[in-house]
């Protein structure tokens, strides 16, 4: 990277990370008050341990969470989509503190009310092409991002697969990210509550868009024949508004996609706005040295949080998640 060149951008999914560190830890995490911080404490350690295994220079880190009625204009469309998941308002119930951390550290968080993570997402990423962005996310449907300048981090991969670009997806999927949307369409998308055609798996579907085929080219490809092809016409209309759910919007007008984000102001989402980039250091996520007693417990934490360990007075109680 040159000395005149931004550093790289950490985009990190809020309530992807929020789910995983609410769920995904094997054991809660309490405080010396017997306070439950598993959210916080897993939110922000898989965070630096994101950090400091990149190979990249330290990342300006932009966290982004998903609306409240992100949803909203997609589940017009499809009503069952996304359906809010049972026990989150209790999981995330730490939410606020969460905010409060960011803002201490000095990393800028996005929430804006109207709007899915993944449009904010997308819309920063629009706003500078010429930069390298990453995604931190276990979510695919960040693949139709993917480009030469961008690529997603997944920390729950071992560390050599971690970084996902276009040519990964296509090693092992079949198809490039231009085509991602027609590729989830067929397949379906559990996590969005999208189906998509029964009997259409991963190797179906990318037969079916070899050569860089779109769903509408399959007709005059010759590719519509058989049980299959009698399937994908039978339900031809709610392809085509599956496919239509999963596209990003790039319309965000979020105050950072731009070079000179304090120039900018916006109305409703709420957010901490900072003027340079953010650097993710040691010291800004240190913590005391753990006490002996936690080393069996810690260990058995998820291995891309394993780089922070509780602070001294933190307890981890053997209760399953």
């Amino acid at each position: 990277m040159s000395a005149t060149e931004p550093p790289p951008r950490l985009y990190v999914d809020g309530h992807n990370l929020l789910h995983r560190a609410a769920f995904g830890f094997p054991a809660r995490i309490t405080s010396r008050s017997g306070r439950d911080i598993t959210l916080v404490f897993g939110f922000f350690a898989l965070i630096r341990a994101a950090a400091r295994n990149l190979d990249t220079p330290p990342p300006e880190v932009i966290v982004v969470f998903d609306g409240q009625d992100g949803a909203a204009e997609r589940r017009a469309l499809l009503p069952q989509y996304k359906p809010p998941v049972t026990g989150d308002e209790e999981a995330f119930a730490d939410l606020p503190r969460i905010h409060e951390g960011l803002n201490l550290l000095g990393i800028h968080w996005i929430e804006d009310n109207k709007w899915e993570a993944d449009d904010v997402i997308a819309s920063l990423i629009t706003a500078q092409p010429a930069r390298e962005h990453l995604i931190m996310s276990t979510d695919k449907d960040f693949y139709q991002l993917l480009s030469p300048r961008v690529s997603v981090l997944n920390t729950q991969r071992r560390a050599d697969r971690r970084r996902i670009h276009p040519v990964d997806v296509h090693d092992k999927h079949g198809v490039l990210p231009h085509q991602w949307c027609d590729y989830r369409a067929l397949t379906g998308d559990k996590s969005d509550n999208i189906p998509g055609i029964r009997s259409i798996g991963d190797k179906t579907a990318t037969r079916l868009l070899t050569g860089e085929a779109h769903l509408e080219d399959l007709d005059k490809l010759d590719r519509l024949t058989g049980r299959t092809g009698h399937l994908i016409r039978q339900q031809w209309d709610h392809l085509i508004l599956w496919r239509t759910l999963n596209p990003t919007s790039h319309r965000h007008p979020c105050p950072c996609g731009q070079s000179t984000p304090a120039q900018r102001s916006t109305t409703g989402p709420r957010h901490h706005r900072r003027t340079r980039p953010m650097e993710i250091r040691d010291h800004q996520f240190s913590a005391a040295p753990r006490r002996e007693r936690n080393k069996v417990v810690c260990d058995g934490l998820p291995a891309d949080a394993r780089a922070t360990k509780p602070s001294a007075g933190t307890t981890i109680s053997q209760t399953p998640t």
